[in-house]
């Protein structure tokens, strides 16, 4: 599931139209959209989700450092455009429910993809509005945790505790969650608790890549 910001930029790397031609285009799309029985209010909410990311990034949002908006209308332009052309065709069904069973078995996957990114502060402006639509999923916790750790600034860690406890209370969260929850136990000097995460790691995937790896702090905490 790698952010907007990631997908449109492949996308619109491998095609050379003019900012005329896009804005046919997103019209023509409207259009299809509305004819297929789809919301097409959607297309303006792809770019408003594009827009918190690229307002997330380090430079602080500044579209000059992605190549498409060389040839493409900015984002704000483009999303006001896609939103009034909506309202000219409103009605359609947006079937998030039905996005969302279809992603499942892909969600996990997808989300490790995103992590390995490294662009953190999308990341986590990604997985904090699917937080927001899919409160009860510990798999966005998770991965919005290991964000905020991986980025590791000021009270960072504080911040994926957080998230991977809630994860865990939860239910059903990723047997990764409790190798993080370590992790950051560890890094807090609470090496009881980082044990008894490690621990629950290792009987939620004993079978990991890393089994043997974690066993050893395991007993390195142990003594």
């Amino acid at each position: 599931m790698p952010g907007a910001v990631g997908q449109l930029v492949l996308l619109a790397s491998a095609f050379g139209y003019s900012r005329d031609q896009e804005r046919e285009a997103d019209r023509v799309g409207v259009i299809l959209m509305r004819n297929a029985g789809y919301d097409p209010a959607e297309a303006a909410n792809v770019w408003s989700n594009l827009l918190a990311e690229i307002k997330a990034r380090p430079d602080g949002g500044e579209e000059s450092g992605i190549p498409m908006f060389a040839t493409h209308p900015g984002v704000d332009e483009r999303r006001e455009t896609l939103a009034a052309l909506a309202k000219e065709a409103p009605g359609g069904a947006a079937n998030a429910d039905t996005w969302r069973e279809r992603i499942r078995p892909f969600r996990r996957e997808w989300l490790a993809e995103e992590l390995k990114r490294g662009q953190h502060e999308e990341s986590i402006a990604l997985l904090t509005r699917m937080i927001s639509d899919s409160p009860s999923q510990p798999d966005y916790l998770y991965a919005r945790g290991e964000a905020y750790r991986l980025r590791a600034k000021d009270k960072d860690l504080d911040a994926a505790l957080a998230d991977f406890q809630a994860a865990a209370t939860l239910g059903g969260e990723p047997p990764e969650t409790h190798r993080a929850l370590a992790m950051v136990y560890r890094q807090r000097s609470q090496f009881a608790e980082a044990r008894a995460s490690f621990q629950r790691y290792l009987e939620a995937a004993p079978a990991a890549p890393d089994s043997l790896m974690i066993q050893s702090y395991v007993e390195e905490l142990g003594k």
